[in-house]
This record gives C-alpha cells, structure tokens and sequence, in this order.
C-alpha cells in the first residue's frame, strides 16, 4: 500500500494543473461519505486525539502540557489515518470524474 501525504498527491491528479487536482478532489469528496468504511475511520480517527490526552497528560506526568502534545500527536495520527483510508476510496471516484471530463 502506498502513503499519501495529501489528496492532491493523488496519482490520479498528477497530470492536472494545481487548481484543478484541487477542483477534482472536492467534487469528489462527498462522494466517499457512503462507505460505512470512511465513517468508521472518522470514529477511529477521532479515538487518537483522546487516547494521546490520556496517554501524555494522565498516564506520563498529569501535566497540561503533556496532556497538550499528547493531543496534538494523537490528531496527527488520527488524521494521517483517516487520509489513508480516505484516499483508497477516493481514488475509484477521481478515476471515474476524470473519464467522464
């Protein structure tokens, strides 16, 4: 599986100008909200930002600030995930609108 960094690092959008990768993509976008599967990852995703609260503020030091970076780290890695899952089922969607243009 490949990571991608953002969703106009698409292969699918490699070829487009800037502003149309940007244009493809958010046509697209509601398209992924039917997968019960994207929905899932949103939940999943949201789990991170509070298990790195729990895990820097509450289990290491019971300080804000580490509770703070804790929450930071973990919606760094929530996002990252969602993107992931997100960009798998965007892809069929961007190859589909760029069949149709």
């Amino acid at each position: 599986m490949r990571w991608y960094w953002s969703v106009t690092s698409l292969p699918e959008l490699a070829d487009l100008p800037a502003d149309q990768r940007w244009q493809h993509s958010r046509r697209c976008y509601w398209s992924i909200l039917r997968h019960w599967q994207v929905w899932a990852a949103m939940l999943v995703a949201g789990v991170f930002p509070l298990g790195g609260v729990l895990a820097g503020g509450y289990l290491l030091t019971q300080s804000l600030w580490t509770a703070l970076l804790g929450l930071a780290i973990g919606c760094g890695v929530g996002g990252f995930f969602f993107l992931q899952i997100a960009c798998a089922y965007l892809r069929p969607h961007l190859r589909a609108e760029r069949s149709r243009v």
